[in-house]
């Protein structure tokens, strides 16, 4: 590639409208949609960590409301094939830039790649074990003796036995199974599995759109701090292209702050944008609760309140690469020094009001809930 440079299950539509309508931005009526017209932009391929997600609508929001194309920007945005995979593919020029879950980028920077973390957009994993709402197990002790649906590509699955040390579960006593991530949400409805790992952007949308009510034990509530989300590239293409880094980044997190204090403009964005994922009778309350758990996620990070969009906490972040040393990097891997792999240059330019970030957890509370089920 050229070079650049060098309910209490489902959200109702009237609690929403009523939870964010004063202090939304602008309101919620006439949305602008920017042209994609005549000037010249600089061109940017950009990768999600997953697929097209309403969890991640605000780069769509980005895109549509011209908050990259006023900054010079033309940004194409793909789908993903899972964290690690999109982080790879920034390094080896396959994108330019994209978005990739702290985590995987620490991992692949522990065993020499070279990536930057440039922008926090996704304050939190929200991974852990899912279980059905009538099930019997009710504290992470109750996992012993039973079955668990797993997927093995899926990050969420390496930090699963850091649970079980935290918890003091034996993992002898539990018999894992590995599951296509296909069919492993199905495979808890039908109760062939007692439990399943995860995310909760991906297991509870589903099983609120298939009717089916699930609790979460997530990792963050037992210890496993762990950011998600960053706008990531090559410390090389960073050096060589601040401008465009800082363009980029800018533009996204106005997409965010618009995500979390637009909610209801933001779903007709998004399902504007990615067709495919609104061709069901069911895709607007599943793409309402992906976007609902993006601002839990954004809310679970206090500090966002008072430094803005971008905020990151360093100690959180040397948590972080003490877990991914301990129990994924290789022996030998060498420890990512924090102040070369992740910057804050842009953080802190958009942020919240008080009464928008009250208004943004009343919209989400329904996913607060459901996050601390089981904690």
């Amino acid at each position: 590639m050229k070079k650049i440079g060098r309910r209490r299950a489902v959200l109702s539509r009237r609690s929403a409208v009523k939870a964010i309508g004063a202090v939304a931005i602008g309101g919620l009526s006439g949305l602008t949609v920017f042209s994609s017209s005549a000037q010249t932009r600089t061109k940017l391929k950009m990768t999600l960590p997953w697929l097209p997600d309403s969890a991640y609508a605000y780069a769509y929001v980005a895109k549509n409301q011209g908050f990259w194309s006023k900054r010079g920007l033309d940004v194409e945005i793909s789908r993903g094939n899972g964290a690690l995979t999109a982080a790879q593919a920034i390094h080896s020029g396959q994108f330019d830039i994209g978005l990739v879950p702290i985590g995987a980028s620490l991992l692949l920077a522990s065993r020499g790649l070279d990536l930057l973390a440039i922008g926090m957009a996704d304050y939190n994993a929200t991974m852990g074990v899912a279980v059905l709402d009538d099930s019997p197990i009710r504290a992470p002790k109750d996992l012993e003796g039973k079955t668990i649906g797993q997927t093995v590509s899926s990050s969420d699955a390496a930090f699963f036995p850091v649970f079980c040390e935290l918890t003091k579960v034996d993992r002898t006593k539990i018999n894992l199974v590995s599951l296509d991530a296909n069919v492993r949400t199905r495979t808890l409805w039908e109760r062939k599995v007692d439990a399943i790992t995860g995310f909760l952007n991906s297991i509870y949308p589903a099983s609120v759109a298939a009717g089916y009510k699930t609790r979460y034990f997530l990792y963050n509530n037992f210890g496993i701090k762990l950011y998600q989300d960053s706008t990531t590239v090559k410390s090389e293409f960073f050096r060589d292209n601040p401008r465009i880094c800082e363009a980029f980044v800018e533009g996204l997190h106005e997409g965010v702050l618009f995500h979390v204090t637009r909610p209801e403009d933001t779903l007709k964005i998004y399902l504007q944008e990615v067709k495919e994922m609104s061709m069901s009778a069911t895709a607007e309350d599943f793409a309402r609760i992906g976007i609902a758990i993006f601002i839990y996620s954004v809310l679970t990070e206090p500090g966002v309140l008072e430094r803005g969009l971008g905020y990151i906490d360093n100690d959180k972040v040397e948590g972080m690469i003490d877990l991914i040393l301990k129990y994924q990097a290789p022996p030998n891997a060498v420890r990512p020094a924090r102040e070369k792999f992740f910057r804050t240059d842009f953080a802190g330019r958009y942020r919240l009001t008080p009464s928008q970030w009250k208004a943004a957890q009343d919209y989400s509370k329904d996913v607060a809930a459901v996050a601390s089920s089981s904690s």
